[in-house]
C-alpha cells in the first residue's frame, strides 16, 4: 500500500479480525470445490482494475466449469463485465470505501454504508460455493467472503485476512496487477497466459458510427485520456495540444479527448490550445462507446488511468504517461513479447516519489507529470505507429 498510515491501519484491523475468524466463518467450513460450483468474483474498485481483472474470467470458467460465474463490481466498472461471454451476472454495489476514493460526498458515502447490509444479504442469498476477491482487501474478505457464507474463500493476504481464507496467495508487490489477479485465480485451477479480455460492441452505436465517419476526423484520429483520478496523475493541456498538432501535421490525425464528466474542462482546454481538430467527448460517452472509439483509434495517449487499460485491451497502440504510479505494477499489459511493441511508456522515472494526491500540486499536474515533455511523447507515438505499420506489412 502506498500510504504507511493505511498499511498500519490494515495491520491493526487484521490483528483484531484474526482472533474472530472462527466466529466469522463458523457456518462456512472449507469443503473443497464441488463440481459445477457457483462462483463470485469480486472487483469493486477502479475502472482500470476491472479491466485488468478480465484476464482471469475465461480461465476461471474453463477451470471450474461453474454453474454460474458472477461478478461483484462498482457501477462505474460494471459495463466492463456485462455482456462478457464468461460472466453470467454482474451485481452492482458501490462500496463506500471506493466511493470515497472517487471523491464522493459525505452524504453519498453515508448512503453507501447504509446500503452495505443489503449487499451482503444479496450476496449471501446466492449461496455461492466459491468467492474470489482479486484485490486482497480485508474489508471485502470480511464482509463478502466471510459474512457472505462462502465455503471456499480465495484471495491474497495483501491487507491481511489469512485466517479467513481457504486459499491464500502470498502477496508479492513486485508483480504486475494482471499477474497478481492470475496468481489468485490459479489457486483454484486457472491456467494459461493472461491477457486482457474486453469484448467491445460488435457493431458501433449509431452515434459512434456517425462520429467515426465525421469529416472532421476522417476516420483517422488519436485518442487522448490525460486527466487522472488524482491531480498529480494528469498531464498539462498545453503539452497535449502540442502533440495533437504534430500528429495532425505528420499523420493527418485529428484528436478525440475522452474521459468522465469531471474531465470536460481539461478536454476543453486542449481543444482551445490546439490548432488542429480536437473533439472533446469527456463526459459524453458510455463505457461501450469509449471502447469503440479506442478500438478504432490510430493511437491512444493516456495517463495511468482506466482508459489506458481499456485501450490496451481492445488493441489500440498505446503511449502511457507515468509519474507517481509504478509502471511495473500498473503499466499497459500487452500480454506477449510479440505485442509488446504495441505500447510505450513515457516517464521521468516512475514511481517518481510524488505519491500523495496533492504532491507538488500548484496550478496543474504534479511535478513528475509536468516533467514529461511533448517531444518525448511524440517520439513514443512515432515508435508505436511505426510498429503498427511494420506489423501490418507482415
Amino acid at each position: 500500500m502506498r500510504s504507511g498510515v493505511k498499511r498500519a491501519a490494515a495491520l491493526a484491523a487484521d490483528a483484531i479480525v484474526g482472533p474472530l475468524a472462527p466466529l466469522l466463518v463458523r457456518h462456512a467450513a472449507s469443503s473443497g470445490i464441488p463440481a459445477s460450483p457457483r462462483v463470485l468474483v469480486i472487483r469493486c474498485d477502479h475502472l482500470g482494475d476491472a479491466a485488468m481483472a478480465t484476464a482471469v474470467l475465461r480461465p476461471l470458467r474453463d477451470a471450474l466449469r461453474p454453474a454460474t460465474l458472477d461478478v461483484l463490481a462498482g457501477p462505474w466498472a460494471a459495463p466492463i463485465f456485462e455482456g462478457h461471454p464468461a460472466v453470467d451476472r454482474v451485481i452492482q454495489f458501490t462500496a463506500p470505501w471506493w466511493s470515497a476514493a472517487r471523491g464522493a460526498s459525505l452524504h453519498t458515502r453515508a448512503k453507501n454504508w447504509i446500503d452495505l447490509p443489503r449487499a451482503i444479504r444479496e450476496v449471501r442469498s446466492e449461496r455461492y460455493d466459491v468467492a474470489i476477491d482479486l484485490r486482497g482487501d480485508l474489508r471485502q474478505i470480511v464482509l463478502f467472503l466471510a459474512l457472505g457464507g462462502m465455503p471456499v474463500r480465495v484471495s491474497s493476504d495483501r491487507t491481511g485476512g489469512r485466517r479467513l481464507l481457504t486459499h491464500v496467495w502470498p502477496h508479492d508487490a513486485s508483480k504486475h496487477e494482471v499477474e497478481k489477479n492470475f496468481a489468485i485465480a490459479a489457486l483454484v485451477g486457472a491456467t494459461g497466459a493472461p491477457h486482457l479480455d474486453i469484448v467491445p460492441a460488435a457493431v458501433p452505436s449509431d452515434a459512434m458510427r456517425a462520429l467515426l465517419t465525421d469529416g472532421s476526423i476522417a476516420r483517422r484520429y488519436a485518442a487522448f485520456a490525460l486527466h487522472g483520478s488524482e491531480p498529480n496523475r494528469s498531464w498539462p493541456a498545453a503539452n497535449a495540444a502540442a502533440v495533437a498538432d504534430v500528429l495532425f501535421k505528420e499523420h493527418g490525425l485529428a484528436s478525440v479527448y475522452l474521459g468522465a464528466a469531471a474531465d470536460t474542462t481539461a478536454g476543453d482546454e486542449v481543444a482551445t490550445l490546439a490548432r488542429s481538430p480536437v473533439i472533446n467527448l469527456a463526459g459524453r460517452t458510455t463505457i461501450a462507446e469509449a471502447l469503440t472509439l479506442l478500438q478504432h483509434a490510430a493511437v491512444t495517449i493516456a495517463v495511468d488511468s482506466g482508459p489506458m487499460h481499456l485501450a490496451t485491451a481492445v488493441g489500440s497502440p498505446v503511449v502511457a504517461l507515468f509519474g507517481p504510479g509504478d509502471r511495473r505494477e500498473c503499466g499497459p499489459w500487452t500480454g506477449t513479447a510479440e505485442t509488446a511493441g504495441n505500447a510505450q511508456v513515457v516517464t521521468v522515472g516512475s514511481p517518481c516519489g510524488c505519491v500523495h494526491r496533492q504532491c507538488d500540486y500548484i496550478a496543474g499536474p504534479g511535478r513528475c507529470m509536468r516533467a514529461i515533455g511533448s517531444n518525448a511523447v511524440i517520439d513514443a507515438v512515432r515508435a508505436v505507429l511505426n510498429q503498427r505499420e511494420r506489423t501490418a506489412r507482415l
